[in-house]
């Protein structure tokens, strides 16, 4: 009797859902279980609640709730297909409510259902001084039984160098892409935004883009971010620590139509983190060297925490 429920505490498991943001303010609380305890073919189901704040980000109360479902499928060790549902009730401040197309949302309860496939591929050969390419992309659409009709695609590549085995250069390329189709609508707390840790150093956290008349982001239909960067470790006794030195570049824009090399920002720095048991920590100190489209509107800031 105890043995078959061993058996059934290592087959089946129920883990929470726990996410949280800042800008917007996002917090996402639920359950999944997972039906198998190997990676290949691996079945995950859950429940989940979930509120955004816009209002860090546009200054307009503008919130949604929302609470759904979903599905996940491992069809290999690399290739994984989810399907979401989700109910959303949008609410917005003066901004949103008077903004054409965000006010057509606007005091609306909204269904989604998501179809998402996501592919990883990786060649690392260590985690000290790796080695190897890092692939991602991931795509989603919206089937079209509500206003929402969206589709996105994520592209990232990170390819990692070895020189002398006391350093690595990282060369790290990544494009974003949300659109709507059909008539439909993308939704505003879906778009892209740019800025900050993990996108441009030196720019304020999801600063980039385009703007509200009130001076902050609304966001973008389109991301494209790039960096360059070696990494080594300071102290050789503890290769826990780590010491970067980069220069990132990127920008938000609307349309394709939009971009422009001339409104690429570029910032360069040092980061600095160490390993610990909940992840990276640290900070890095960035310079903005050249503003993005906004120039004099762009929002820097010299030096940020690490939290990875």
């Amino acid at each position: 009797m105890n043995k078959n429920i061993k058996n059934l505490t290592l087959v089946r498991q129920i883990d929470p859902i726990f996410e949280y943001d800042t800008y917007p303010k996002f917090l996402k609380l639920g359950i999944k279980r997972n039906s198998k305890a190997d990676i290949i073919n691996k079945t995950e189901w859950g429940g989940f609640i979930y509120r955004v704040d816009m209002n860090p980000i546009i200054n307009d109360d503008t919130v949604i709730n929302g609470a759904g479902v979903n599905f996940n499928y491992n069809i290999d060790q690399n290739l994984n297909i989810k399907l979401e549902y989700s109910k959303n009730i949008v609410e917005c401040g003066e901004i949103f409510n008077t903004t054409d197309p965000e006010n057509k949302q606007c005091g609306t309860t909204i269904d989604d259902i998501k179809i998402s496939l996501t592919r990883n591929i990786s060649t690392l050969d260590n985690e000290i001084f790796p080695v190897g390419n890092v692939f991602n992309i991931v795509s989603d659409i919206s089937l079209p039984i509500d206003d929402w009709k969206y589709y996105t695609i994520s592209i990232d590549n990170n390819k990692y160098i070895g020189i002398k085995n006391k350093y690595t250069l990282k060369l790290k390329t990544g494009i974003d892409i949300i659109d709507s189709y059909n008539n439909g609508y993308v939704p505003f707390h879906k778009r892209t935004f740019g800025g900050g840790n993990n996108s441009v150093r030196g720019f304020e956290y999801k600063t980039m883009g385009p703007q509200h008349a009130n001076d902050n982001a609304v966001g973008g239909n389109i991301s494209l971010l790039g960096s360059i960067s070696i990494s080594g470790i300071p102290n050789i006794f503890d290769k826990k620590t780590r010491l970067d030195f980069f220069i990132d570049t990127g920008n938000i824009y609307e349309n394709i139509s939009d971009i422009c090399t001339s409104d690429i920002g570029i910032s360069a720095g040092v980061e600095y983190t160490y390993k610990t048991f909940i992840g990276e920590i640290g900070f890095n100190i960035a310079k903005v060297f050249r503003n993005t489209n906004k120039k004099e509107k762009d929002k820097t800031k010299l030096w940020s925490f690490v939290n990875k």
